[in-house]
């Protein structure tokens, strides 16, 4: 009779885990599409570094270039922006790099024709 009690009470506890479980994936769920769909409304936003005419999302690495003045026919600065949630917020390593090469001036401008990739060596 223990034995079975035990059981019992061993069932009950998993079934109000399990319940537990899916209770917090929904929620985790929830949180990261909440993220997303803030992301992608993030330059409708007051304060948004730029006009949402100019801005572009990547999503990945960054989630948004923005091309101040584009719009206008000139271009003041090109903006990298990424987007939390909160104002502690922490940084993927991939973010990181991409920060520091923005902030040491390690970028360039490069132009990749077709007829490069389709030269043959012989």
């Amino acid at each position: 009779m223990v034995v079975i009690g035990a059981g019992l009470m061993y069932l009950l506890v998993q079934i109000r885990r399990g319940h537990r479980d899916k209770q917090l994936f929904r929620r985790r769920s929830r949180a990261v599409i909440t993220g997303l769909v803030s992301e992608q409304l993030a330059p409708l936003i007051h304060g948004f570094p730029g006009s949402p005419a100019d801005a572009r999302f990547l999503g990945k690495p960054v989630d948004y270039i923005v091309f101040d003045g584009l719009s206008e026919g000139y271009i003041r600065n090109i903006v990298f922006v990424e987007v939390k949630s909160r104002l502690r917020g922490t940084f993927t390593d991939n973010e990181r790099l991409v920060r520091d090469a923005v902030n040491h001036s390690r970028i360039r401008w490069e132009v990749f024709t077709l007829d490069q990739s389709q030269r043959k060596t012989d």
